[in-house]
């Protein structure tokens, strides 16, 4: 690793726990970027850039897996509602998507083509 490497790996670093600090102090992004003597903009750039890279490192052979859930109906439930009660879980990383028993063909493979 050369020194820009470096240089530029300690500069991600510090922009990580910045936000980090941003996102645990409770303040809007506009207030903690005012405290802090931040522009707005340069920690949208930052944010963007680290989850653009972190996107990046995922890799395309993670496998997707299903679960089904069963849920529980109370008997006050109405009849349409209960014809959607069983579903199945989509988890990919931090992405969880539920899905009904009524879910169509086409909208199905709309959501697995865009994982």
């Amino acid at each position: 690793m050369n020194v820009n490497e470096v240089s530029k790996h300690v500069r991600k670093q510090e922009w990580i726990e910045r936000i980090q600090q941003c996102r645990s102090s409770g303040l809007s992004v506009r207030k903690w970027c005012e405290r802090n003597a931040i522009p707005t903009p340069t920690y949208y750039y930052w944010l963007k850039r680290i989850r653009n890279e972190i996107c990046d490192t995922i890799t395309q052979n993670e496998s997707v897996s299903f679960m089904p859930l069963i849920v529980e109906t109370n008997e006050s439930t109405s009849t349409e509602a209960k014809d959607i009660s069983t579903v199945a879980v989509l988890v990919k990383n931090d992405v969880r998507i539920e899905l009904s028993n009524s879910i169509s063909k086409e909208m199905l493979i709309t959501i697995l083509d865009s994982l």
